[in-house]
């Protein structure tokens, strides 16, 4: 079976014999990027021909064949492209206040392209994904393609995907990571208006066209089970999985015993959403200390990413610059390490977007970690996490409740044993879209 991966997030590799590492020199994968590139390592071990359809990537070639099964295109056309091939290396990343700040202009420069010229193809990602189809198009020109599976965001991901599937009559399998007009990440979705309609019929067209749809959230997919009624046989829900090959040979918390109680968090607030924010538990751990000042000193905070000037500020505002430090963005093989050997982590999720489940909820559940969530009881994550033993589930307004299970721990922390892994086991994700990709296809109108 040949599969054609479409992803506008793909991290770059490693190995080029194998697909076991991501390349941190350009930089620490997208989050979008793992479910792709956990599905173009383990599809290949089964004995399918994968084809990844990505963006480009400064200093990688255009067309790389990873492994007799593997081949990965990176087609540009992207404004934020910096080159498609080269011998140079990547160049510095931008401050995060600098791409948050193209993004807004990117946005708002299609926004107007939408008011002025009504047509949603203005948009940057659209332009790509067209682009993408031709290209595509002339370099898989007389492939066999059995399947064709694109994952959004971004959404113009699907008209590629489509595209191609109707070009390579193939399977059309439309994977959700996001909902599209389900609480859009986009702002000019969030409001009705002629765009919101335009992509409304986009959407439409996708979930009808589709042999299949998998979506990562629950809520996702029961909104478009709702909404279009007659797909609804076709909608899945498929988690992320953690990659057994990463959590081998990480680090064991240290004994407990004579030491602080370590949390982290590793990972961006502001810079990943605008209401993610650790200013709760912040208050709570000066609220702690307050009750009783011999906590102090048996409990630290470590937060490793890229965080703005006034998030590093804070902790020193409430007396508590000794306990709460800041780290580097790490590579994603030293974050997996410092989550691993921490007593417990922490997840923040952002307010208001109830279907996102953090990436690193997987990774933690996979090595038994104690988890303190903060996330509102109606969210995704907290209904995922109220079947695992070892979390804390406690609304990000809830200072006090906050408190109360720091208090718990500092008492008696739980550490249970880490489960034992196996190298190439299939991880769950992929198994369940190996099941969709093989079954039978049904006649559908494309």
């Amino acid at each position: 079976m040949h599969v054609l991966l479409v992803a506008f997030y793909f991290p770059p590799l490693f190995a080029r014999d194998n697909v076991e590492s991501v390349d941190t020199r350009f930089g620490p994968p997208s989050v979008g990027g793992l479910r792709p590139a956990l599905l173009a390592k383990y599809l290949p071990l089964s004995g399918h021909k994968v084809t990844v359809i990505t963006r480009a990537a400064h200093g990688l070639p255009e067309r790389e064949r990873i492994s007799e099964h593997l081949q990965i295109i990176r087609i540009s056309g992207n404004v934020f492209t910096l080159g498609s091939s080269g011998e140079h290396g990547p160049p510095p990343p931008p401050p995060p206040w600098i791409k948050i700040a193209l993004c807004r202009v990117r946005d708002e420069a299609a926004a107007l392209a939408t008011k002025w010229f009504g047509d949603p193809a203005l948009d940057i990602n659209w332009l790509w994904a067209r682009r993408a189809l031709r290209r595509a198009s002339t370099l898989l020109h007389g492939e066999q393609i059995d399947v064709v599976w694109s994952s959004s965001p971004p959404e113009a991901i699907h008209e590629l995907g489509l595209g191609l599937a109707k070009r390579f009559n193939a399977k059309f399998i439309a994977d959700f990571r996001d909902g599209w007009l389900y609480e859009p990440l986009r702002p000019e979705l969030q409001k009705p208006g002629e765009r919101r309609d335009r992509e409304a019929r986009m959407e439409a067209e996708t979930v009808r066209t589709a042999t299949h749809i998998s979506c990562s959230s629950t809520l996702v997919a029961d909104d478009l089970k709702r909404r279009y009624p007659a797909e609804a046989d076709r909608v899945s829900v498929i988690r992320n999985s953690a990659d057994p090959d990463e959590l081998m040979g990480l680090p064991e918390p240290a004994p407990a015993q004579g030491r602080a109680l370590r949390l982290v968090y590793a990972g961006r607030l502001s810079y990943s959403h605008l209401t993610r924010t650790a200013q709760p538990i912040w208050q709570a751990i000066a609220r702690l200390f307050e009750t009783d000042v011999r906590l102090r000193g048996r409990l630290t905070l470590e937060f490793a990413g890229e965080f703005s000037a006034e998030e590093m500020a804070a902790p020193g505002a409430l007396g508590l610059a000794d306990c709460i430090r800041f780290l580097p963005a790490l590579s994603r093989r030293a974050a997996l390490a410092l989550e691993a050997g921490a007593d417990a982590c922490l997840l923040i999720t952002a307010s208001g977007h109830l279907s996102a489940i953090p990436g690193k909820t997987f990774e933690l559940m996979a090595l038994n970690k104690p988890i303190l969530a903060l996330c509102e009881a109606a969210s995704e994550p907290a209904a995922l996490l109220r079947d695992y033993p070892w979390a804390q589930v406690v609304s990000p307004t809830d200072v006090d409740g906050i408190a109360r299970v720091l208090q718990k721990w500092l008492k008696h922390m739980p550490c249970p044993a880490r489960p034992q892994t196996t190298r190439g086991e299939l991880p769950e994700a992929v198994r369940k879209f190996e099941g969709i990709f093989a079954a039978p296809r049904e006649r559908r109108n494309q």
